[in-house]
Protein backbone atom coordinates (compact mmCIF):
# COMPACT_ATOMS: atom_id res chain seq x y z
CA UNK A 1 0.00 0.00 0.00
CA UNK A 2 2.55 2.00 0.92
CA UNK A 3 4.70 1.63 -2.28
CA UNK A 4 1.74 2.47 -4.28
CA UNK A 5 1.13 6.18 -2.50
CA UNK A 6 4.65 6.61 -3.14
CA UNK A 7 4.65 5.62 -7.02
CA UNK A 8 0.95 7.81 -6.85
CA UNK A 9 2.87 10.60 -4.99
CA UNK A 10 5.49 10.55 -7.75
CA UNK A 11 3.28 10.93 -10.53
CA UNK A 12 1.25 13.95 -8.61
CA UNK A 13 4.84 15.77 -8.00
CA UNK A 14 5.69 15.60 -12.15
CA UNK A 15 1.87 16.16 -13.23
CA UNK A 16 2.28 19.43 -10.93
CA UNK A 17 5.80 20.82 -12.16
CA UNK A 18 4.30 19.56 -15.34
CA UNK A 19 0.86 21.77 -15.40
CA UNK A 20 3.33 24.64 -14.38
CA UNK A 21 5.20 24.61 -16.96
CA UNK A 22 2.66 24.62 -19.36
CA UNK A 23 0.66 27.37 -17.72
CA UNK A 24 3.90 29.18 -17.79
CA UNK A 25 4.44 28.55 -21.79
CA UNK A 26 1.56 29.36 -22.52
CA UNK A 27 1.47 33.40 -20.63
CA UNK A 28 5.05 33.71 -21.78
CA UNK A 29 3.13 32.46 -25.49
CA UNK A 30 0.24 35.00 -25.00
CA UNK A 31 2.88 37.97 -24.05
CA UNK A 32 5.79 38.01 -26.01
CA UNK A 33 5.94 40.85 -27.50
CA UNK A 34 5.33 42.94 -24.44
CA UNK A 35 8.20 40.98 -23.00
CA UNK A 36 10.31 41.54 -26.10
CA UNK A 37 9.68 45.69 -25.93
CA UNK A 38 10.59 45.78 -22.38
CA UNK A 39 14.30 47.93 -22.10
CA UNK A 40 15.79 48.22 -19.01
CA UNK A 41 17.27 51.77 -18.63
CA UNK A 42 20.04 52.70 -16.39
CA UNK A 43 17.78 53.05 -13.42
CA UNK A 44 16.39 49.46 -13.81
CA UNK A 45 19.72 47.98 -13.41
CA UNK A 46 20.41 49.87 -10.34
CA UNK A 47 16.72 48.14 -8.76
CA UNK A 48 18.35 45.04 -10.10
CA UNK A 49 21.36 44.89 -8.91
CA UNK A 50 19.88 46.37 -5.22
CA UNK A 51 16.93 43.04 -5.68
CA UNK A 52 20.11 40.95 -6.22
CA UNK A 53 22.02 42.37 -2.99
CA UNK A 54 18.62 42.42 -0.62
CA UNK A 55 17.85 38.53 -1.67
CA UNK A 56 21.55 37.91 -0.47
CA UNK A 57 20.82 39.46 2.10
CA UNK A 58 17.67 37.29 2.91
CA UNK A 59 19.69 34.05 2.51
CA UNK A 60 22.42 35.47 4.49
CA UNK A 61 19.86 37.13 7.29
CA UNK A 62 18.07 32.86 7.02
CA UNK A 63 21.34 31.62 7.98
CA UNK A 64 20.87 33.67 11.01
CA UNK A 65 17.67 32.77 12.09
CA UNK A 66 18.82 29.01 12.16
CA UNK A 67 21.29 30.14 14.38
CA UNK A 68 18.88 31.18 16.76
CA UNK A 69 16.83 28.12 16.34
CA UNK A 70 19.84 26.26 18.08
CA UNK A 71 19.41 27.97 20.46
CA UNK A 72 16.02 27.37 21.51
CA UNK A 73 17.56 24.25 21.96
CA UNK A 74 20.69 25.85 24.60
CA UNK A 75 23.05 24.57 21.44
CA UNK A 76 24.75 28.36 20.45
CA UNK A 77 27.10 27.88 17.23
CA UNK A 78 29.54 29.93 15.78
CA UNK A 79 27.62 32.58 13.78
CA UNK A 80 29.98 33.05 10.35
CA UNK A 81 30.44 29.27 10.60
CA UNK A 82 26.94 28.45 10.65
CA UNK A 83 26.34 30.83 7.40
CA UNK A 84 29.40 29.39 5.38
CA UNK A 85 27.38 25.43 5.96
CA UNK A 86 24.42 27.15 5.41
CA UNK A 87 24.79 29.25 2.30
CA UNK A 88 26.76 25.90 0.93
CA UNK A 89 24.06 23.10 1.39
CA UNK A 90 21.86 25.91 0.48
CA UNK A 91 22.38 24.89 -3.01
CA UNK A 92 21.84 21.24 -2.32
CA UNK A 93 17.45 21.91 -2.37
CA UNK A 94 18.10 22.48 -6.09
CA UNK A 95 19.12 18.62 -6.30
CA UNK A 96 16.19 15.94 -7.12
CA UNK A 97 15.17 14.23 -3.52
CA UNK A 98 14.93 17.94 -1.64
CA UNK A 99 16.54 16.49 1.33
CA UNK A 100 20.43 16.68 0.43
CA UNK A 101 20.11 20.67 2.05
CA UNK A 102 18.86 19.04 5.39
CA UNK A 103 21.51 15.93 5.27
CA UNK A 104 24.72 18.73 4.78
CA UNK A 105 23.03 20.48 7.96
CA UNK A 106 22.25 18.00 10.34
CA UNK A 107 25.79 15.81 9.29
CA UNK A 108 27.77 18.78 10.21
CA UNK A 109 26.42 20.46 13.11
CA UNK A 110 26.34 17.14 14.83
CA UNK A 111 29.97 16.43 13.95
CA UNK A 112 30.71 19.74 15.67
CA UNK A 113 29.33 17.88 19.07
CA UNK A 114 25.16 19.02 18.63
CA UNK A 115 22.98 16.18 19.51
CA UNK A 116 21.91 14.71 16.65
CA UNK A 117 17.88 14.77 17.79
CA UNK A 118 18.53 18.85 18.23
CA UNK A 119 20.29 18.93 14.73
CA UNK A 120 17.28 16.97 13.24
CA UNK A 121 14.62 19.78 14.83
CA UNK A 122 16.58 22.40 13.80
CA UNK A 123 16.97 21.67 10.21
CA UNK A 124 13.00 20.29 9.98
CA UNK A 125 11.41 23.47 12.14
CA UNK A 126 12.92 25.70 9.96
CA UNK A 127 11.14 25.36 6.72
CA UNK A 128 8.19 24.57 9.00
CA UNK A 129 8.24 28.55 10.36
CA UNK A 130 8.92 29.84 7.00
CA UNK A 131 5.77 28.22 5.97
CA UNK A 132 3.90 29.51 8.49
CA UNK A 133 5.69 33.40 8.26
CA UNK A 134 4.45 33.56 4.51
CA UNK A 135 0.69 32.13 5.39
CA UNK A 136 1.41 35.60 8.02
CA UNK A 137 2.69 37.80 5.17
CA UNK A 138 0.24 36.67 2.22
CA UNK A 139 -2.94 37.02 5.31
CA UNK A 140 -1.43 40.40 6.94
CA UNK A 141 -0.76 41.72 2.72
CA UNK A 142 -4.48 40.67 1.80
CA UNK A 143 -5.85 43.02 4.04
CA UNK A 144 -4.78 45.46 1.50
CA UNK A 145 -7.42 46.47 -1.17
CA UNK A 146 -7.76 44.40 -4.23
CA UNK A 147 -8.94 45.13 -7.78
CA UNK A 148 -12.39 42.34 -7.40
CA UNK A 149 -13.42 44.15 -4.03
CA UNK A 150 -15.67 46.56 -3.25
CA UNK A 151 -17.26 48.24 -0.65
CA UNK A 152 -20.19 45.31 -0.49
CA UNK A 153 -17.16 42.42 -0.39
CA UNK A 154 -15.97 40.04 -2.64
CA UNK A 155 -17.48 37.86 -5.67
CA UNK A 156 -16.13 34.73 -6.83
CA UNK A 157 -18.17 33.46 -9.16
CA UNK A 158 -21.85 33.15 -7.90
CA UNK A 159 -20.52 33.12 -4.44
CA UNK A 160 -20.93 36.75 -2.06
CA UNK A 161 -18.91 37.29 0.74
CA UNK A 162 -19.32 40.56 2.77
CA UNK A 163 -16.21 42.45 4.34
CA UNK A 164 -17.34 41.25 7.36
CA UNK A 165 -16.88 37.53 6.79
CA UNK A 166 -13.86 38.32 4.64
CA UNK A 167 -12.23 39.83 7.61
CA UNK A 168 -13.08 37.34 10.34
CA UNK A 169 -11.55 34.39 8.09
CA UNK A 170 -8.29 36.66 8.12
CA UNK A 171 -8.14 36.72 11.38
CA UNK A 172 -9.08 33.15 11.89
CA UNK A 173 -6.35 32.49 9.86
CA UNK A 174 -3.84 34.07 11.37
CA UNK A 175 -4.85 33.28 14.88
CA UNK A 176 -4.11 29.32 13.05
CA UNK A 177 -0.76 30.06 11.68
CA UNK A 178 0.21 31.63 15.26
CA UNK A 179 -1.28 28.27 17.40
CA UNK A 180 0.11 26.20 14.54
CA UNK A 181 3.45 26.94 15.21
CA UNK A 182 2.90 26.09 19.59
CA UNK A 183 4.87 23.13 20.93
CA UNK A 184 1.95 21.20 21.14
CA UNK A 185 1.44 21.25 17.46
CA UNK A 186 4.90 21.40 16.12
CA UNK A 187 6.56 18.51 18.17
CA UNK A 188 3.99 15.95 16.49
CA UNK A 189 5.05 17.25 13.26
CA UNK A 190 8.41 17.58 13.55
CA UNK A 191 8.62 14.27 15.00
CA UNK A 192 6.76 12.92 11.80
CA UNK A 193 8.84 14.59 9.31
CA UNK A 194 12.08 13.48 11.28
CA UNK A 195 10.80 9.50 10.81
CA UNK A 196 9.94 10.10 7.24
CA UNK A 197 12.70 12.34 5.00
CA UNK A 198 15.48 11.02 7.02
CA UNK A 199 14.70 7.56 7.38
CA UNK A 200 14.03 7.08 3.40
CA UNK A 201 17.17 9.08 2.82
CA UNK A 202 19.11 6.72 4.54
CA UNK A 203 16.85 3.28 3.36
CA UNK A 204 17.90 4.65 -0.51
CA UNK A 205 21.46 5.05 -0.53
CA UNK A 206 21.66 7.64 -2.77
CA UNK A 207 24.94 9.18 -3.01
CA UNK A 208 25.50 12.33 -1.59
CA UNK A 209 26.21 15.73 -4.16
CA UNK A 210 30.38 16.53 -4.11
CA UNK A 211 30.46 19.53 -2.49
CA UNK A 212 27.41 18.47 0.24
CA UNK A 213 30.21 15.37 1.20
CA UNK A 214 33.43 17.59 1.70
CA UNK A 215 31.34 19.56 4.24
CA UNK A 216 30.01 16.98 6.18
CA UNK A 217 33.32 15.08 6.66
CA UNK A 218 33.23 12.39 3.32
CA UNK A 219 35.43 9.89 5.37
CA UNK A 220 32.72 9.56 7.99
CA UNK A 221 30.35 7.52 5.44
CA UNK A 222 28.20 5.96 8.21
CA UNK A 223 27.18 9.32 9.65
CA UNK A 224 23.47 9.10 8.82
CA UNK A 225 23.11 5.97 9.79
CA UNK A 226 24.46 6.47 13.31
CA UNK A 227 22.67 9.42 13.72
CA UNK A 228 19.69 9.78 16.11
CA UNK A 229 16.90 10.88 13.97
CA UNK A 230 14.47 11.19 16.86
CA UNK A 231 13.88 14.77 17.26
CA UNK A 232 14.37 16.90 20.24
CA UNK A 233 11.15 18.73 21.50
CA UNK A 234 10.48 22.31 21.55
CA UNK A 235 9.90 23.85 25.20
CA UNK A 236 9.02 27.51 24.12
CA UNK A 237 6.87 29.03 21.76
CA UNK A 238 9.37 29.68 19.43
CA UNK A 239 8.59 33.81 19.11
CA UNK A 240 11.71 34.83 18.28
CA UNK A 241 12.43 32.25 15.45
CA UNK A 242 9.27 33.27 13.94
CA UNK A 243 9.91 37.39 13.87
CA UNK A 244 13.29 36.32 12.14
CA UNK A 245 11.65 34.51 9.54
CA UNK A 246 9.25 37.34 8.75
CA UNK A 247 12.07 39.06 8.43
CA UNK A 248 13.30 36.80 5.97
CA UNK A 249 10.29 36.81 3.95
CA UNK A 250 9.96 40.55 3.68
CA UNK A 251 13.54 40.90 2.46
CA UNK A 252 12.87 38.46 -0.25
CA UNK A 253 9.71 40.32 -0.79
CA UNK A 254 11.12 43.23 -1.33
CA UNK A 255 13.79 41.78 -3.74
CA UNK A 256 10.85 40.54 -5.88
CA UNK A 257 9.43 44.21 -5.29
CA UNK A 258 12.74 46.05 -6.87
CA UNK A 259 12.89 43.07 -9.57
CA UNK A 260 8.99 44.77 -10.73
CA UNK A 261 10.62 48.61 -10.62
CA UNK A 262 13.06 47.34 -12.98
CA UNK A 263 10.99 46.20 -15.46
CA UNK A 264 8.52 49.30 -15.16
CA UNK A 265 10.74 51.87 -15.81
CA UNK A 266 10.02 52.66 -19.65
CA UNK A 267 6.44 51.31 -19.13
CA UNK A 268 4.56 55.05 -19.20
CA UNK A 269 0.79 53.70 -19.60
CA UNK A 270 1.65 52.18 -16.00
CA UNK A 271 2.14 54.56 -12.79
CA UNK A 272 5.43 53.44 -10.55
CA UNK A 273 3.07 54.92 -7.98
CA UNK A 274 1.05 52.24 -8.14
CA UNK A 275 2.83 49.35 -8.17
CA UNK A 276 4.63 51.15 -4.69
CA UNK A 277 1.18 51.71 -2.78
CA UNK A 278 0.68 48.55 -3.60
CA UNK A 279 3.80 46.55 -2.22
CA UNK A 280 1.49 45.06 0.26
CA UNK A 281 -0.47 43.21 -2.39
CA UNK A 282 2.97 42.54 -4.14
CA UNK A 283 4.40 40.78 -0.88
CA UNK A 284 1.23 39.02 -0.21
CA UNK A 285 1.16 37.82 -3.50
CA UNK A 286 4.97 36.43 -3.11
CA UNK A 287 4.72 35.05 0.14
CA UNK A 288 1.90 32.78 -0.96
CA UNK A 289 3.93 31.75 -4.14
CA UNK A 290 6.74 30.94 -2.72
CA UNK A 291 4.87 29.25 0.00
CA UNK A 292 3.34 27.08 -2.60
CA UNK A 293 7.03 26.46 -4.15
CA UNK A 294 7.98 25.02 -0.73
CA UNK A 295 4.96 22.78 0.07
CA UNK A 296 4.14 21.43 -2.97
CA UNK A 297 5.72 18.14 -4.61
CA UNK A 298 7.07 19.46 -7.76
CA UNK A 299 10.59 20.67 -9.19
CA UNK A 300 13.04 20.79 -6.72
CA UNK A 301 13.54 24.31 -4.95
CA UNK A 302 9.83 24.92 -5.86
CA UNK A 303 11.23 25.86 -9.70
CA UNK A 304 7.73 26.42 -11.57
CA UNK A 305 5.08 26.40 -9.00
CA UNK A 306 6.39 29.90 -7.84
CA UNK A 307 6.57 31.67 -11.07
CA UNK A 308 3.11 30.19 -11.77
CA UNK A 309 1.43 31.26 -8.57
CA UNK A 310 2.93 34.79 -8.65
CA UNK A 311 1.84 35.74 -12.42
CA UNK A 312 -1.88 34.36 -11.65
CA UNK A 313 -2.26 36.59 -8.52
CA UNK A 314 -0.46 39.85 -9.72
CA UNK A 315 -1.43 39.36 -13.97
CA UNK A 316 -4.84 41.68 -12.98
CA UNK A 317 -2.82 43.89 -11.17
CA UNK A 318 0.10 44.51 -13.23
CA UNK A 319 1.26 44.49 -16.59
CA UNK A 320 1.74 41.12 -17.79
CA UNK A 321 4.79 41.49 -19.36
CA UNK A 322 6.97 42.51 -16.30
CA UNK A 323 5.53 39.24 -14.32
CA UNK A 324 7.53 37.10 -16.57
Amino acid sequence: MLGKIKIFSKYVRWLIFGAGLFFLIITFKQHALEVGSLKITALGWVDLGLSLIVTLLAHIWSGWVWTWILREFNQPVPVFWALRIYLTTNMAKYIPGNVWHFYGRILTINQIGVPGNVATVSVLLEPLLMAAAALIMALLGSFAPLQNTSAHGLEIGAYKFSQTVIQIGKILGLTGVLLGVHPVILNPLVKFLGKGKLKNQRKKHHPAPKFTRKITAESDKDSLNSLRLEPGQLQRYPLVPLIGELGFLWLRGSGFLLAMLAMLQPLDSFNLSTLISSGFLVLSAFSFAWLLGLVLPGAPGGIGIFEATAIALLQNNFPPGILQ
